[in-house]
């Protein structure tokens, strides 16, 4: 069971509208890869706020998540992913990016929640 979560930065006054058709295209995905997730979608001004919101507020009951799985930087070089090749693209400016086929939800939400040396301390408040 999985708890498949996403930020979209912003206020929700702001970005509001975006959360309805962002929530079935996760839960379309849910379907088509057929695997038992919940979708959970927050709004926050920050990556970090937004992942901590998500870790202390998924589960369900006593059942609470205890892995978390976060995005890699869209900035990354092809040196790290090195091993991922198929699932990823080069773009001309020689910087390595995930393949649009394998996120399929990246067009509806904008740029990625996650970005900068931030984003890898959103769980120093979430998990002690």
């Amino acid at each position: 069971l999985y708890v498949i979560g996403h930020v979209v930065l912003g206020d929700l006054g702001d970005v509001g509208a975006r959360l309805r058709p962002l929530r079935h295209a996760w839960l379309d995905f849910i379907e088509t890869a057929r695997i038992k997730a919940f979708a959970e979608l927050t709004v926050a001004p920050t990556a970090r706020v937004g992942y901590q919101s998500l870790v202390m507020c998924s589960g369900l009951g006593g059942l609470k998540p205890n892995t978390v799985c976060l995005p890699l930087p869209q900035d990354i070089t092809g040196e790290l992913c090195a091993g991922h090749r198929r699932r990823h693209i080069a773009g001309a400016d020689g910087k390595v990016r995930p393949s649009p086929d394998t996120t399929p939800v990246r067009g509806l939400g904008g740029s990625s929640a996650f970005s900068g040396p931030g984003g890898y301390g959103v769980l120093g408040g979430a998990s002690s």
